[in-house]
């Protein structure tokens, strides 16, 4: 299972040049870990989606950032295939 932090990273990559909200991306989320069994918290899971992507837009060697309208985020292209190919080296698979 992957953790937040990549699925976030792959749905952002799905959602091409343009973003996604913080709502929409919680809400991919929500969808892709809700089982019948498990039911997650959508309140809980949007505040970790907002702290995770502000941090990780705070770090400017981040495959994320900011567009430019308040709270859409996306993916740098070129540095999150940089991450990628050095996860690859050193054995780290999604």
């Amino acid at each position: 299972m992957m953790s937040y932090d990549q699925e976030i990273l792959h749905i952002l990559l799905e959602a091409g040049d343009n973003g996604l909200s913080v709502r929409k991306i919680t809400q991919h989320l929500y969808n892709r870990n809700n089982t019948f069994f498990e039911r997650a918290d959508f309140d809980e899971l949007h505040r970790i989606v907002a702290k995770t992507l502000i941090r990780k837009v705070k770090d400017p060697n981040s495959a994320v950032r900011r567009t430019g309208k308040r709270g859409v985020y996306c993916v740098r292209k070129d540095q999150y295939f940089e991450e990628r190919s050095l996860f690859d080296d050193i054995g780290i698979k999604d």
